[in-house]
């Protein structure tokens, strides 16, 4: 679905939107998950510190995602050539897909943590599945860029599986992930202005 002339550039868009994930990624293995690891083999109630624990860790990703959406696209044309330019909307399409999979990452170390790891194998073949069904969709509604779109939305799948799981283990995430959410917008549409 990629046009060989844009396949560069997309991957360019794509590599930028890979550094929130790598960063928080780091800071998801080195101290999330091993905080989820320790109350679980305790035996302590895991919803208190899930909550604490990623409040911090998705602020900051909030932060990165808003200003990567809002700044991306105006740094890229000033860093770089006029072949590069495209990668702007690019980029903003997938930090949307970077911000589902911060915000899900916290369930899946929840679920590995606590040895459900079914949760972690359906979410990533509803992630396939998403993929399949919202590139060709988007594709076939509004062509190259339709399909970028919905690659980052097939995220949500994956999001939505293991936030379900979560709310099976009692964790009270969902309130805490539309509030960081809508509170990422917000902060995308003031550095926007």
């Amino acid at each position: 679905l990629i046009p060989l002339d844009r396949l560069g550039v997309y991957s360019f868009a794509a590599m930028i939107t890979l550094m929130p994930l790598t960063l928080c990624g780091h800071i998801e293995k080195r101290v999330v998950f091993p905080v989820y690891s320790e109350v679980a083999r305790k035996e302590r109630e895991l919803a208190p510190v899930f909550t604490r624990a990623r409040a911090g860790y998705l602020t900051a990703g909030g932060v990165i995602c808003a200003g990567l959406f809002a700044a991306g696209p105006s740094l890229i044309e000033v860093l770089y050539d006029e072949r590069y330019h495209q990668a702007g909307w690019m980029l903003r399409y997938l930090t949307i897909g970077t911000w589902l999979t911060l915000v899900q990452t916290t369930y899946g170390a929840a679920h590995l943590a606590t040895a459900r790891v079914q949760w972690v194998a359906a979410s990533s073949m509803c992630k396939v599945i998403g993929i399949i069904a919202f590139v060709s969709f988007g594709y076939e509604v509004a062509g190259f860029e339709g399909a970028v779109l919905g690659y980052a939305l097939s995220e949500f799948l994956r999001y939505a599986v293991l936030a379900f799981g979560g709310r099976m283990m009692k964790l009270p995430g969902l309130g805490q992930d539309v509030f960081l959410t809508l509170v990422t917008v917000s902060y995308t549409h003031l550095r926007a202005h």
